[in-house]
């Protein structure tokens, strides 16, 4: 049986192919000593950097290897040393991914609280525990000119307001994200969870949301050039009570709501008037159009901005969809998936703010047969 060795370039786009950081790195270069030259002359491949429970030296030997190359930093295990050592490579960390826990405070603080500049850094994900939530506060203090994407999961935002910037273009905020780590947990009997597929979970598994309306106003306020912003809770407080005057977000492109009435309310209201959002997908708790006021100017506020709807969908999961003559699109779907839209005042609804009966010409319904 004859043998072929790949060549270097070859072999280096295969390396490359690999999903696993600096563990399936260094896994290649145990190989052979053709293997081991190949994966060293291949900067990029040590440029990803996983860190869980690895040895320091592994995190020396990759960030030298990466040479100048941007950086792709997946923090999943805090230890001083490992902080320490990405401290003088943060001008090149391009994507930074943070998950902490009660206890990590202190050994994060000298990369996210020193007051340090990431010049390369674009995109920013932090995730933390969800117990013990006051005990997590960090106050970062960091310059990031070109973040673009600011991913925060169950941290308190206003920690992290420093990045609250025009240079941000998206946000999207998980469930129970919490606004501020100072406010008081709502407890809720059901919380929706979206991979749940519109399920309920039981009383027994609740989960607790936080609110601080002004704070989502006067965080996003910063963020003028924002384009896509999705929220999965919290709950919010009264609506429309602590959203600034006329809106403050006039490029929102996306929007995308599984929240409640309130906090769906308080979103929409940061919209500017002269604001098009060119796509939005709104889930609605059951609805009552018929009695409930409050609802009928939500989904007012949801259909504002489209022109003349010429297509109407409906799909055998509940969902409805509009789409108007230039390419917007209003997505909308119950809470619950046992729930049925109350069809007349929901089409007389949807004609009185869109003239559906002058302007539609195609009407979609789907099936699952």
């Amino acid at each position: 049986m004859s043998r072929v060795q790949l060549s270097a370039d070859i072999l280096s786009d295969i390396f490359l192919g690999m999903d696993s950081g600096i563990d399936g790195a260094f896994v290649v270069a145990q190989v052979c000593a053709y293997w081991r030259s190949t994966a060293f002359a291949t900067p990029l491949l040590w440029s990803k950097v996983r860190i869980t429970d690895v040895k320091i030296t592994r995190i020396t030997t990759s960030l030298a290897l990466s040479q100048d190359l941007p950086l792709s930093i997946e923090l999943l295990h805090i230890m001083p040393s490992v902080v320490e050592e990405l401290v003088p490579h943060r001008h090149r960390i391009a994507f930074l991914f943070i998950s902490y826990a009660h206890g990590d405070s202190a050994s994060i603080k000298p990369l996210l609280c020193a007051g340090l500049e990431f010049c390369a850094l674009k995109v920013l994900r932090a995730t933390a525990g969800r117990n013990n939530l006051n005990q997590l506060r960090l106050d970062v203090a960091l310059s990031a000119p070109l973040l673009h994407k600011l991913d925060l999961h169950g941290v308190a935002l206003d920690d992290w307001k420093c990045l609250f910037t025009p240079s941000v273009t998206e946000i999207p905020w998980a469930e129970n994200t919490p606004i501020s780590g100072r406010d008081p947990p709502i407890p809720l009997k059901a919380v929706f969870d979206p991979p749940l597929h519109g399920r309920f979970w039981p009383v027994e598994r609740r989960k607790f949301l936080f609110c601080h309306g002004y704070s989502v106003g006067l965080l996003l306020q910063d963020c003028a050039n924002l384009e896509s912003l999705s929220v999965d809770g919290p709950c919010g407080p009264q609506p429309g009570e602590f959203v600034p005057v006329g809106g403050v977000l006039s490029h929102l492109r996306y929007i995308e709501l599984r929240t409640d009435f309130n906090t769906a309310w308080d979103v929409l209201q940061l919209v500017r008037s002269d604001g098009v959002v060119g796509e939005m997908d709104v889930q609605f708790p059951d609805i009552d159009l018929d009695r409930d006021t409050f609802t009928r100017r939500l989904f007012g506020a949801v259909v504002r901005g489209l022109g003349s709807a010429t297509e109407f969908t409906f799909h055998w999961s509940n969902k409805i969809e509009l789409r108007d003559t230039h390419g917007r699109v209003r997505r909308m779907h119950p809470l619950n998936d046992d729930y049925y839209w109350p069809w007349p005042e929901l089409w007389l609804e949807l004609n009185n703010h869109l003239s559906l009966h002058a302007s539609l010409k195609t009407i979609y319904i789907g099936s699952p047969y």
